[in-house]
């Protein structure tokens, strides 16, 4: 024996039954067209925000991914979650331009040894460690040296 069609739905926003005209083709959407739109633009602005924090992470994780073999680490000790906790609101929209190193360089890269530098200080740390992995000439460059970028033509005025 079929069912009679269905005239009312329940929405689950509204907390009422209405008319079945009133919901998305679908037939298993719990909420009304007006709700149901305004929680997909919320999910869309939040995942805007999530998917940028998303790929800082990812390209931060990658960089420090290729230096481990430089440092002659085996693994990486590094999480996502480490690496989210280590970023400011600032650092994420300008991800592309920092980069993560190891503290000490003979230990592994965790939360606390990590430091964040610029791309161009990481190339001249990495290129000091490659040279001559000296601890304590890469602990001078990385934090008691002052870092000039020459490229950028700013210090000529």
């Amino acid at each position: 024996m079929p069912r009679p069609p269905r005239t009312t739905r329940f929405c689950k926003a509204c907390q009422q039954m209405l008319s079945v005209d009133k919901f998305c083709k679908k037939e298993t959407s719990a909420y009304c067209r007006e709700h149901f739109n305004s929680r997909m633009r919320a999910s869309h602005t939040k995942d805007a925000y999530t998917d940028k924090r998303r790929r800082a992470v990812s390209g931060l994780r990658h960089k420090i991914w290729v230096d481990k073999k430089i440092f002659n680490q085996s693994d990486m000790t590094i999480s996502h979650q480490d690496i989210r906790d280590l970023l400011t609101e600032d650092q994420i929209d300008t991800y592309m331009q920092l980069a993560i190193v190891p503290d000490i360089p003979t230990m592994p890269l965790t939360k606390a040894n990590a430091v964040i530098i610029g791309n161009k200080h990481r190339n001249f740390i990495l290129g000091i460690w490659k040279n001559s992995c000296d601890p304590v000439k890469y602990h001078h460059f990385l934090h008691e040296h002052q870092f000039v970028d020459y490229t950028s033509m700013e210090y000529i005025n």
